[in-house]
């Protein structure tokens, strides 16, 4: 009976580098997910990290969809950025943590992402820390 050590194995210079098909499934499932978007309002996610994905195919994800005009960066608890593709409604989120590790890589079809949005908690301090900086300003000009 052969050992594992038996089994030959070869490294290919270059594999994976390619696309494959697993860009134009991706790239269905957006569409289909915009399509529900438009019809009923249901954002939707796509957990890259959880996609057998070569890095060919997440560099040729990254061309078709492209950049659009709207970007964001986000520093909580390590780095995030965020843009809209150049596909209205589709946008790619990435988090880190405060050490750069990658957490976090996302496609989400919405009109703009949750992280973007004020947190009702945030809404409700507005008023006081708007009144607290406007005394401080009157103080100041007086």
């Amino acid at each position: 009976m052969s050992g594992l050590q038996d089994i030959g194995v070869r490294v290919e210079e270059g594999a994976g580098d390619e696309p494959t098909a697993q860009v134009l499934a991706i790239a269905s499932e957006i569409e289909q997910h915009l399509k529900a978007f438009l019809k009923d309002g249901q954002s939707a996610s796509i957990d890259l990290r959880s996609l057998p994905l070569a890095p060919g195919d997440y560099q040729a994800l990254k061309a078709l969809l492209g950049e659009g005009e709207v970007s964001a960066r986000l520093d909580a608890l390590g780095p995030s950025t965020i843009y809209e593709t150049a596909i209205p409604g589709v946008w790619w989120l990435v988090h880190r943590n405060a050490s750069d590790e990658l957490m976090a890589d996302l496609i989400e079809i919405t009109d703009c992402p949750d992280i973007l949005k004020t947190q009702i908690e945030d809404l409700r301090d507005g008023p006081e820390r708007l009144h607290a900086r406007i005394e401080q300003q009157a103080a100041i000009t007086q």
